[in-house]
Formats: structure tokens, sequence, C-alpha cells
């Protein structure tokens, strides 16, 4: 907007708010399978393993696709960032708007791992973050990314690995730190899972988990 122009603006978050999540997807060691109850158009696989990125462009129509996992592209990680930038500018978004969301998001969005991107629809944005502008502009662009990070087998692999090592008297503020930089804000998600998959791993899951109090942060996966 040039000039100056004051206004008044509100956003705000519903009570509650019950949606449907419009698509799903799970990975196996060979690809990932997505399913869509709603047409949402194009999205983007991204995967990262230490150093090597691979991403793809895949349909998000309604039904069920089984499709290969990214890092057999051996694309870059700049591919996935151009690809973004260009579906943000397309929805509306000015190269600048768009290039700040990337720079706020970048760590969350192309660290290690497993993930889905897409635009959520317009509709549904406006649902869940409504926004109110006075005087009421002669157009609004109201942009959201939809983000689904996978597990994949080799990161549950991995922290099974970690939790068969760990001795029932073992050092756990020694082994949290390792499984937190392996793993990174999923670390205690991934525990869990494997705990619930392996009962017999339950006691040492607890025994890490439970003895960490405050130091152990929340997470939501996929």
């Amino acid at each position: 907007m040039d000039g100056v122009c004051p206004f008044e603006a509100t956003a705000r978050m519903p009570a509650s708010t019950v949606t449907s999540r419009p698509a799903s997807a799970s990975a196996t060691s060979g690809e990932v399978t997505l399913r869509a109850k709603a047409d949402l158009g194009e999205g983007l696989r991204f995967e990262r393993a230490g150093q090597r990125v691979g991403v793809r462009r895949v349909s998000l129509a309604t039904g069920v696709r089984r499709v290969p996992r990214p890092l057999t592209s051996g694309s870059s990680s700049v591919d996935v960032r151009v690809a973004l930038r260009e579906a943000l500018v397309e929805s509306g978004l000015f190269e600048k708007e768009a290039n700040a969301m990337l720079a706020t998001w970048d760590d969350a969005w192309f660290d290690e791992g497993l993930r889905l991107f897409s635009l959520v629809p317009r509709a549904e944005t406006d649902a869940l973050l409504p926004l109110t502008l006075k005087p009421e502009p002669t157009r609004l662009v109201h942009t959201m990314v939809g983000r689904l990070d996978l597990m994949t087998p080799e990161q549950l692999a991995a922290t099974r690995a970690s939790l068969e090592a760990l001795a029932t008297n073992g050092d756990r503020l020694a082994a949290w730190p390792e499984l937190r930089n392996r793993h990174g804000r999923f670390t205690e998600v991934l525990v869990r899972r494997v705990a619930e998959m392996s009962p017999a791993l339950a006691h040492r899951s607890t025994m890490l988990l439970g003895g960490l109090g405050p130091q152990v942060g929340t997470g939501h996966v996929e």
C-alpha cells in the first residue's frame, strides 16, 4: 500500500473450530500414500536426509494415490523454495510477502524430514483465521500454507535402536540430547510412537520422557 492510510484490523481465532482434515498421508521406505477428501490442486513432496534433498510436485486431487518418496528425484532445496514462492505469488501475494513467509518458516519447512506442502483453500483459510479490515480494502489476499510432516520408517527404526540401547539405569539426560540432535522437534512424538508400537520399550520411553520434566517439549506430527 502506498502512502498513509489509517485503518483498523481485527484477526481472531474462533473459540471452537471443528474442521475435518482435507488430506492425510503415510510413508513407507519407498513411497508415500496420499489420501485427499477434496480436490486441493497441486502440492509439493519434500524430503531432506543430511545433505540429500529431494522435491517433487504431486496432484492432490480427491482420492488415494501412491507416489515415490521425493529423495529419488535428487532435486536441491532451492527448487522447493522457488516452487513455493511461485505458488504464493500466484495466490496473490506480492513477491516480497512471499519471500518474507519463506524466511519466517525456513527452519521448520526445510529441515530434516519428509513433508507435504499445499496451499490451504481460501474458504478454509477465512474460516480458520477470520480477518476484518476497516475501511474495507478493494482487494484482500489471505494465504495459508498447509504442511504435513510424516514419520518415516527410518526415523522410527533409529528411535527404536536408541531406546533399545538405553539401559534401565541409563543416563537419561545424556540420551535425550543425542536423540534431539538427530530428530529435532519430532523427538518426543517419535519416542512415544515407538513405545506404542513396541510395548516392551514402553518402560524405557517413560523413563526417558518422565525423567526430563519441563526439558521435554511437545510436538505434533501427522
